[in-house]
């Protein structure tokens, strides 16, 4: 239980690292001027599509330990 409890805080900080980063480039790719570079777009839209699939990745894994945790607790 142990484990999965410094497992939970473990990925819950990480979520959130990864959820400002990834709002820092939605809001890079928002503030994107018309007419900017394709190349600029495409890295800017890169970046923010990476931070994304991270973020929801760890949301996953987070909430399987959760249910982990909870089957534990029950069990006990």
């Amino acid at each position: 239980m142990s484990d999965l409890r410094t497992q939970e805080r473990k990925l819950e900080r990480e979520l959130a690292r990864l959820t400002k980063q990834a709002a820092r480039f939605a809001d890079v790719r928002f503030r994107m001027p018309a007419g900017s570079p394709r190349s600029r777009v495409t890295t800017a839209n890169a970046k923010w599509a990476r931070a994304a699939e991270a973020r929801d990745r760890t949301a996953r894994e987070l909430a399987s330990v959760r249910e982990l945790i909870a089957r534990e607790t029950v069990a006990l």
